[in-house]
């Protein structure tokens, strides 16, 4: 009984309070080492999160699902490969926070840096042009990803409790690649990354 009231008396004097969000995921500009020449493509991405605040601490979740056509052209590349690729991906992350507020107009300013762990699938295929040996081929190119990944962000929480979220990240994976065309087939492990410059969310906080 002591322990228990002692507890409740040390919670009330950090002031720990705990609130949800919610919210949608919609695009993001990324590159990543999928593509032939790494550069970044705008992608339209359904996905939901949510955040669970603990004062500064953060618990984040999200999915993300995309299907997006990409320009994997590069005529300044000395191996110059050519061709429009169409990638699909399902990502899902978990991951913990820290955040900070800052009273600004009516709302508030939020920043936050977070780790999470992230795990996925994707599929890279189209036809392509070029290199070195000016080979042509159909690509159908599959990955099983798992890994981690460093985001810092920025938001805007308005007076209503709705917010919008610009988020940078970095991550590194490692892969599980099920390859479908001539120079290479069948399945081989390698490492994977990716950056996303920035992704946009918007989401309300109760």
């Amino acid at each position: 009984m002591k322990n228990t009231l002692l507890i409740a008396i040390l919670i009330s004097q950090i002031g720990w309070s705990q609130n949800n969000e919610l919210g949608l995921t919609l695009f993001k500009f990324e590159r990543n080492s999928e593509t032939f020449n790494n550069h970044f493509e705008p992608k339209v991405i359904l996905g939901g999160y949510s955040i669970r605040h603990f004062n500064h601490l953060q618990w984040f979740n999200t999915v993300e699902y995309g299907e997006n056509e990409l320009n994997d052209n590069c005529n300044s590349c000395a191996d110059h490969i050519a061709g429009m690729g169409l990638m699909k991906e399902l990502n899902l992350k978990s991951g913990i926070g820290y955040g900070w507020e800052l009273g600004m107009g009516k709302g508030l300013f939020l920043t936050q840096i977070r780790l999470n762990a992230v795990g996925g699938w994707s599929n890279y295929s189209g036809y392509f042009s070029g290199g070195i040996g000016g080979w042509a081929s159909n690509l159908n190119r599959r990955y099983i990803s798992v890994g981690g990944e460093l985001e810092i962000g920025v938001g805007y929480q308005f007076a209503s409790n709705f917010l919008v979220r610009l988020d940078i990240s970095s991550s590194l994976l490692h892969s599980w690649t099920k390859n479908k065309y001539p120079l290479n087939s069948g399945i081989v492990e390698t490492n994977k990354w990716s950056t996303n410059f920035p992704r946009l969310s918007i989401g309300y906080r109760f």
